[in-house]
């Protein structure tokens, strides 16, 4: 039960069993029918483990490349058509596309993302998933489209997130593509993705069991960290680029990101949150620009609160850092 994920800042995979641990240790082990909402869904792996749990699965987030992923990863279910469709995306014929143009030593800018050949491959396939697009449902594409995302994300040529590209190309980029299911798990849950801002989001929310939080903890932007993925989710050659990195134009900024403003959202956060759940639980490390002293104090207006912490590797970023040991906290809030 395996979910194909991105190289990301901030992934829980390497976490899922102390979260789940503590999420039955609060509310029970019967963890089936329980419905969980994932606000901050990312590489959406927390999102798949708790639908493979057998919850009802609520994910979204503000990224459009994150949403696609989890709509793929807690909604869609695999199948022999999909595997067909992989297959058929994967014979398809190298072109030149807006996307070897900009991300590739194909354009002028020269930017070294992804080799020419894989860039161009990333082209056909994008073409050929519009060519089909009327013959799927939304998530039999949105499938295919996250598998294109994810797929392609471990030959970009990149030290891990996309800020900067490597100046000679890495051996894993040097290999030609090949596009593998996001993942090959079946469900009967009926479970949804939304690609909301996160205050909109909770008040879409009815009452559910559970609400789980792995907010951006730093100032670094998602938006601009995985500006590539964004561009192969919309492909769309209106999307204005600038920049040695072609960055995106129409890129959301988070407050989340910002100290000043992350503290302030997290209170409305968990203000609507409060209304909607009996248990909240949010990642957050030592790390965090918001301290641990005023997180819980903000926790504490609308739940009774405690924290569990756990030591783990951060993320690695190529071979320009350590994968240090970090301070994972867990907070629990169960509803006053």
């Amino acid at each position: 039960m395996s979910l194909k994920k991105l190289n990301y800042i901030g992934s829980k995979h390497s976490l899922l069993s102390f979260i789940e641990e503590t999420i039955k240790d609060e509310i029970g082990y019967d963890l089936k029918n329980k419905k969980l909402v994932d606000v901050f869904s990312g590489t959406a792996s927390v999102g798949f483990h708790f639908r493979n749990l057998g919850c009802k699965v609520i994910s979204n987030d503000l990224e459009y490349y994150s949403y696609v992923v989890a709509n793929a990863a807690v909604c869609c279910n695999y199948s022999d058509k999909l595997a067909g469709l992989i297959n058929v995306l994967n014979s398809v014929e190298p072109i030149t596309g807006i996307f070897s143009r900009n991300y590739s030593e194909d354009g002028e800018d020269k930017r070294m993302f992804f080799t020419v050949e894989n860039a161009r491959k990333i082209d056909a396939m994008r073409q050929k998933l519009e060519d089909i697009k009327a013959s799927l449902t939304e998530e039999e594409y949105l499938f295919l489209l996250a598998s294109i995302i994810v797929s392609a994300d471990s030959y970009a040529n990149v030290p891990a997130i996309y800020g900067s590209f490597l100046k000679e190309y890495k051996k894993t980029a040097q290999k030609l593509i090949s596009i593998t299911p996001i993942h090959t798990e079946t469900t009967k849950q009926k479970n949804k993705a939304y690609n909301l801002e996160s205050l909109n989001f909770a008040d879409e929310l009815a009452k559910v069991d559970i609400v789980y939080l792995d907010p951006p903890y730093n100032e670094r932007q998602y938006g601009k960290n995985y500006h590539v993925l964004n561009y192969i989710a919309k492909y769309d050659e209106n999307q204005e680029i600038y920049g040695k990195t072609g960055l995106l134009k129409d890129t959301i900024l988070s407050d989340w990101c910002s100290k000043t403003k992350a503290p302030i959202i997290l209170d409305n956060l968990l203000r609507k949150i409060s209304k909607k759940t009996d248990y909240v639980f949010m990642s957050y490390n030592n790390e965090g620009i918001i301290g641990h002293d005023e997180i819980r104090s903000i926790f504490e207006k609308y739940f009774e609160t405690k924290v569990i912490s756990k030591e783990y590797k951060r993320f690695k970023n190529f071979n320009y850092n350590e994968a240090c040991p970090t301070i994972e906290y867990l907070w629990v809030g169960k509803r006053i």
